[in-house]
């Protein structure tokens, strides 16, 4: 798809660095080596101990889930103008 929507252009550039972020806001959690804290739904704290095998089991949890999102389904790239007006 070819736009030149300015404001849709943004917001997809927005969707694509939040993206980014979930990504290596996981991969931080698969390589960390120190122990981990989780924050319930009730405010209490959970420290899990880095050597675990609960961390572990967490570790392999967000693998997988970075697996099935890792690829943004999109891309951007910029078109040049002088190539439109040849498909007229």
């Amino acid at each position: 798809m070819k736009t030149q929507d300015a404001q849709l252009v943004e917001m997809l550039n927005g969707v694509i660095e939040w993206h980014q972020n979930r990504v290596e806001n996981c991969q931080t959690i698969i390589d960390s080596t120190v122990d981990i804290n989780l924050k319930a739904e009730d405010g209490r704290d959970k420290i899990i101990a880095a050597d675990s095998s609960e961390a572990q089991w967490l570790k392999v949890g967000v693998s997988i889930a970075l697996s099935q999102f890792k690829a943004f389904p999109l891309s951007l790239r910029a078109t040049d103008d002088e190539d439109d007006s040849d498909d007229e």
